[in-house]
């Protein structure tokens, strides 16, 4: 089954269940064929891989919408996937997301389209519209699936998110689309506690019961975390409604690098006969001195043998000239700072056949220049005059109303971060060691960001 990032990603998309730093990888209650930006690492997951949780936790716990905290202007538009043909020995369309933003930044409308090679078109396959309250709080996800006979979209599924006083969300009410009636059925509802760090630390799902018109235990998740606030281990357990007790039933252990970025997630399963855990999937996290998570390798147990297989290999690649906070990103996980800690361009996902890695599914992000300043709660920086622009020998830099420190870098055409230091109101800096070619520079003070172009000669 081909993958597919909603980034998201489902990388997105997101809809997701929080970690902190990592997260399960979940499929559709529903059965839809679709991927989802599912955790903080894997976004782009197979949808037949690691089957293990249902698709409502995803959209039980959607974070709040991640808008830049700086005026910038790159907006992630879409994401095109394609799969790998041997035969031909070249890349094939596959599936995409088109993303579409309101006038506050938030992501209000995704259609997902898969790639029909009878037709040579884009065939709509899934469409997801959020609702946002005035407090950009995101109040209901509606998702409906093209139905070709009538050629219409229908609703398929939807998700009511409630949050508290200080804006935790803490239930959601999910409802499936009877098409029966025409209306829609209550299916699920979650219920989400956290500590006094504002980490989730327990969920609990709930089945609706028509005979008894109540509410029934379904699973419950638990989460840990370290003094640094990472997710070191989830568990998960199933309601056994016979014994009226809850069931271990799967278990994942995160381990971090110095940095806090996850490197290791090792999962196990409860094995009830034997009253013990068996290892299940094992990922790897590979991040570069950028802090960008380059290479993920996901292995499956072999029970027979004793050992861990690979079963899938990503590399993913960034435009460094673009940081998170200068992202307008979908309805991503509160995570998503992980995958994106800078411009994620780019994912290249290998499939393991004894002894090799063999080419499988090719994600790509594009993104937009969009003017985001009149977003609500971010200020614009405009008052920067930057001399001589062609430059062969030095540049000065002087900010309007400077007050304190700038982080200043600088960018070549390929993403590469080739200056970083802290600035003053007014300096120089010198190019007479660069090549000639056109850089990016930013300059930042955590309240206002200035970008532009240089040209060397």
């Amino acid at each position: 089954m081909k993958r597919r990032l909603l980034l998201f990603c489902t990388i997105f998309l997101s809809i997701f269940v929080l970690g902190q730093s990592a997260v399960q990888n979940t499929k559709s209650g529903s059965d839809k064929k679709r991927h989802s930006l599912e955790g903080s690492h894997y976004i782009f997951s197979k949808s037949d891989k690691n089957e293990k949780q249902n698709y409502r936790k995803l959209n039980s716990l959607y974070a709040k919408q991640i808008k830049s905290v700086y005026a910038f202007k790159q907006k992630l538009d879409s994401i095109t996937s394609e799969s790998w043909d041997a035969t031909s020995s070249q890349w094939g369309n596959y599936d995409k997301d088109v993303y579409t933003y309101d006038a506050n930044g938030n992501n209000t409308l995704d259609i997902y389209s898969v790639w029909d090679d009878v037709t040579s078109r884009w065939v709509g396959a899934y469409k997801d519209v959020m609702t946002f309250d005035n407090l950009n709080r995101i109040t209901e996800f509606n998702e409906s699936e093209w139905d070709a006979d009538v050629h219409q979209w229908v609703n398929s599924y939807k998700d009511e998110l409630t949050y508290n006083m200080d804006g935790t969300k803490t239930v959601s009410i999910e409802s499936d689309w009877d098409t029966d009636i025409n209306q829609w059925y209550v299916a699920f509802k979650n219920e989400l506690t956290y500590d006094i760090n504002g980490n989730l630390i327990l969920y609990i799902g709930f089945n609706w019961d028509d005979v008894l018109s109540e509410w029934a235990f379904s699973d419950k998740d638990e989460y840990n975390y370290n003094s640094k606030g990472n997710d070191t281990l989830y568990m998960e357990y199933s309601w056994d409604g016979t014994a009226k007790e809850w069931v271990k039933s799967y278990k994942t252990e995160y381990t971090y690098n110095a940095n806090g970025n996850c490197i290791l997630a090792l999962s196990y399963s409860w094995l009830a006969n034997t009253m013990e855990w068996s290892p299940s999937y094992k990922s790897d996290y590979s991040f570069n001195t950028d802090g960008n998570d380059t290479l993920n390798i996901y292995y499956h147990w072999d029970q027979t043998n004793s050992k861990w297989i690979g079963e899938e290999k990503d590399d993913l690649a960034f435009n460094n000239a673009y940081s998170y906070d200068a992202l307008i990103l979908p309805y991503f996980d509160s995570e998503s700072k992980d995958i994106f800690n800078h411009m994620l361009v780019q994912l290249i996902s290998y499939s393991y056949n004894m002894p090799n890695w063999i080419l499988d599914y090719k994600s790509t992000i594009y993104y937009s220049a969009t003017d985001i300043s009149e977003i609500s709660g971010i200020k614009t920086g405009n008052g920067i005059n930057v001399f001589p622009n062609p430059a062969s020998e030095f540049v000065s830099f002087s900010i309007k109303d400077a007050n304190g420190s700038y982080s200043f870098e600088m960018f070549d055409q390929l993403g590469r971060k080739i200056m970083n230091q802290t600035i003053q109101n007014d300096f120089s800096i010198s190019v007479q060691n660069l090549s000639k070619g056109i850089y990016m520079y930013r300059l930042h003070d955590g309240v206002k960001l200035y970008t532009g172009k240089l040209l060397i000669e």
